[in-house]
């Protein structure tokens, strides 16, 4: 709302005919020559005669009135209030007392009181129009949105033509989900007051959260247009066109912020921001901390200075920014919501947790915080079943109830939340997740296409005149990445470029040999900018007949793009091998090999099972580095078995599968991979430890965590180990093919699900059956065998090597896909 809680003042006249004391006269005097010195912007002369006047007449209302007027306005908020109650004190029932010093209050925060004595005036005097906006702007951030309208009618009833009311009720109406009687509103203000910077400033504010960034630019450049002189209205323009992706322009406005205001931190700040924008990270850091260094009292810069800290992996650095925003300012909820951030990336659920209520407890409506707390009731490591089956009972509870909760009027604020963070956890539960995804999908795709209905984007359509199928990618994984190595790579080299044309939608700010053979191959290659306008408002514009999103669920503006209809058709993709839920995503391509006969039912979308593996696959070229087996601890002649899974694919319901194979070899070495975030290690080890110690055997003997290894070092080691042992439940892709490079022989149990399936379908490709366990006994004694037998294992190496050509460059999944292309474009 726009800010219109300015000072009433009052004579307080007293009852009765009498003649006021000699000492009221002198502070009449006093105050009269205050008010003259404050109005010449002599606050501190100001300031004094007030004290003066209250000094002469100490049981004089107006005299403590005016002191505390003074002293709110020179910064001394305290002193202020002390002023005010002195006042209340003398004159409960004056409507202008109550209403300074509700209005204080307020802004200090004690909204409870405050309302009571906002009320208190309107009582005293029911046309009091200042009292009426101001309540409603504290019950309008209560949530109270109904009572909030119904005091600015109140106060427009009295004054239909307060353009500041009128504009405040306009908010309401739109978080009321009344466009026309917002709009409305809107144009009586603009008729009131065409040049009035607080209303157009105001305007522009609330196009932006309906997301009509052009309608917003456009009252931010009015504003700008009344008042040069302003640095505000420079700076906002500048937020908007950098959330348009038009940086350069963003720039120049925040530079001309800064020519009015050279110490506007804010601004500054902004600045700092852009630099990040532009993938420029290490100079945004140092942006930031030469902010922080001048103004190190700026609570948002401590704030974005761990965001960014946080996202080059720096977690404790990142930590003790937000803790020291929270220091300069304890109202910051956004500083608890990053610390549970924090908490949530080490499955800290319960820390997590607490941040978020403190969030919370600040501000009710904290979508972000509501919205993530919700996401975050599904752990990364359980302790055990149980475990499990809680972490989804609360999560599928948590999204019904966010679901409730989020409203017509709460709609727009939610936007920056979607996808943030997605509930990724959930596909590494061996259990069916069509229905809790679909009740977040739908919940996501009720958000995005608020925001996309506000966007004035053409309506997606074929272009009638083209002869080519024109194919959108949309990833943030177009790297030397899993997504990219197993199913977006073999697309760019095969597709039929006399039929199809790939436009690809590059999201991620990484940047390496594979991501320009992808804008090589790519027939247009968009990347830059990391807006939602700028990536809708691209992909619009070049008008794809379909658009395929290969890992939905794996980062936020992925999800928020897939979240809204920005093609006539729209795909997913196994990169992230689960359903999306999302009414948006028409069908899924998937691979015969993959899925199970009753895959059908697992999805929300079509499935389309492409021929054998779905994907053209190609070698990887890596020379195996050569591995110092006892530096890592693994020297001796035990059998080595390699277990690369990330910590959240080992669920508990499977250690008993490694305890078996260790009870049954005796000497072994199981090799885990310590992660990147270390605590997932920690509480996986921890719970193997519980587990080896439950059958008497020797975890830290048996069990060895190594360092992350480098490409070649892991080929290395593959070379020198025993056996992989695939992850069950949720399989392993990339690292089975890499085995299968090296002639490793891999054990995999085939899951229920096609993610559990990855590693079983490429043995099934490779003709070697036998080594896909369909029970934990076979998968156990598949392992034993293989550690065992050398004859055996030499037996399947040389069989892997004989057979492994099928599986790469296979081309036949390429051309299905292009027959499904061709047949669906024509559908639509």
């Amino acid at each position: 709302m726009t800010s219109l809680g300015a000072a009433i003042r009052s004579r307080l006249q007293m009852q009765g005919t009498d003649p006021k004391p000699a000492e009221q006269v002198i502070a009449d005097r006093l105050i009269q020559s205050g008010r003259i010195a404050e109005e010449a912007g002599r606050l501190a002369e100001a300031c004094a005669m007030y004290g003066e006047a209250a000094s002469a007449a100490p049981n004089y209302a107006p005299a403590h009135l005016n002191l505390g007027i003074g002293l709110e306005a020179s910064g001394d908020s305290e002193g202020a209030r002390r002023s005010y109650e002195r006042a209340l004190d003398l004159a409960p029932g004056n409507p202008f007392v109550n209403y300074n010093l509700g209005k204080l209050l307020f802004t200090q925060g004690d909204s409870v009181r405050a309302a009571a004595l906002l009320r208190a005036a309107l009582e005293l005097k029911p046309a009091f129009v200042e009292a009426s906006v101001l309540l409603a702007d504290l019950l309008e951030t209560q949530g109270d949105l109904p009572g909030a309208a119904m005091l600015l009618e109140r106060a427009l009833s009295y004054r239909p033509d307060f353009a500041g009311a009128l504009v405040n009720y306009a908010v309401v109406l739109d978080k009321l989900n009344r466009p026309a009687e917002s709009r409305s509103a809107l144009r009586h203000a603009l008729t009131v007051e065409p040049a009035n910077v607080e209303v157009l400033q105001a305007l522009a504010r609330l196009a932006e959260r309906r997301g009509d960034l052009a309608e917003a630019e456009e009252f931010y450049a009015k504003a700008c247009a009344e008042r040069p002189d302003l640095a505000e209205p420079y700076w906002h323009i500048g937020n908007v066109l950098a959330d348009q992706g038009r940086l350069e322009e963003a720039s120049a406005r925040y530079r001309q912020a800064l020519a009015i205001r050279p110490d506007f931190s804010a601004a500054r700040h902004s600045q700092c921001m852009l630099l990040g924008e532009q993938d420029r990270g290490e100079d945004a850091i140092a942006c930031l901390r030469l902010l922080l260094q001048d103004d190190p009292g700026f609570a948002p810069g401590h704030l974005s200075l761990g965001n960014m800290l946080n996202g080059r992996g720096m977690s404790e650095a990142a930590a003790n920014c937000y803790r020291q925003a929270l220091a300069l300012n304890p109202g910051l909820a956004q500083a608890h919501v990053r610390l549970a951030g924090l908490h949530r990336a080490r499955d800290e659920v319960d820390q997590s947790a607490a941040c978020f209520r403190d969030a919370l407890a600040i501000d009710p409506e904290n979508v972000e915080a509501r919205w993530a707390m919700a996401m975050s009731r599904l752990r990364a490591i359980c302790s055990g079943h149980d475990e499990v089956a809680r972490s989804r009972t609360d999560f599928s509870r948590a999204l019904t109830e966010l679901d409730g909760w989020i409203d017509d009027a709460r709609l727009a604020a939610c936007v920056s939340s979607v996808g943030d963070p997605p509930p990724f956890y959930l596909a590494y539960h061996e259990q069916p997740n069509r229905d809790i995804l679909r009740a977040h999908g739908t919940l996501c795709c009720r958000v995005m296409q608020r925001w996309l209905d506000g966007q004035r984007l053409p309506v997606p359509e074929r272009a009638a005149s083209r002869d080519k199928i024109r194919i959108g990618v949309v990833s943030a994984h177009l790297q030397n990445h899993s997504v990219w190595n197993a199913l977006v790579k073999g697309w760019f080299q095969h597709i039929d470029r006399s039929r199809f044309e790939i436009e690809a939608f590059c999201l991620g700010a990484e940047t390496d040999e594979e991501t320009r053979r992808a804008q090589a191959l790519a027939t247009h290659f968009e990347r830059g900018g990391s807006s939602l306008h700028h990536w809708a408002k691209a992909i619009v514009a070049r008008r794809p007949d379909v658009l395929i999103y290969p890992e939905i669920g794996m980062d936020p503006l992925t999800v928020k793009l897939a979240s809204m209809r920005l093609a006539p058709l729209q795909a997913a993709a196994w990169g992230h091998p689960e359903t999306t839920g999302m009414p948006s995503i028409d069908y899924f391509i998937s691979a015969e090999e993959l899925e199970p006969a009753q895959a059908d039912g697992f999805y929300s979308e079509r499935l389309i099972r492409l021929p054998h593996l779905g994907c053209s696959y190609s070698p990887r070229t890596v020379v195996p580095e050569a591995i110092d087996m006892d530096a890592l601890g693994l020297g001796g002649s035990a059998p080595i078995l390699l277990c690369p899974g990330t910590p959240y694919k080992y669920t508990p319901r499977h250690d008993r599968l490694i305890t078996d194979i260790a009870a049954d070899l005796g000497e072994c070495r199981f090799v885990f991979f310590s992660f990147q975030i270390p605590e997932l290690s920690t509480k996986l080890h921890r719970r193997l430890r519980a587990a080896f110690e439950a059958r008497g055997l020797d975890c830290e003997r048996m069990v060895k965590f190594i360092p992350w290894q480098s490409p070649a070092a892991f080929r290395g080691l593959m070379l020198r180990a025993h056996v992989f042992l695939d992850t069950c439940g949720f399989s392993g892709f990339n690292t089975a093919m890499e085995a299968v490079e090296c002639g490793l022989p891999i054990v995999a149990r085939q899951g229920q699900f096609m993610r559990g399936r990855l590693a079983s379908a490429i043995l099934v490709r490779l003709g070697l059956h036998e080594l896909v366990a369909h029970s934990d006994a076979e998968y156990v004694a598949l392992a034993v065998r293989t550690c065992r037998d050398a004859g055996y294992r030499r037996q399947l190496g040389a069989r892997i090597e004989a057979a492994r050509p099928i599986l790469f460059d296979d081309q036949a999944p390429v051309r299905a896909l292009e027959e499904f292309l061709m047949q669906a474009a024509r559908r639509h």
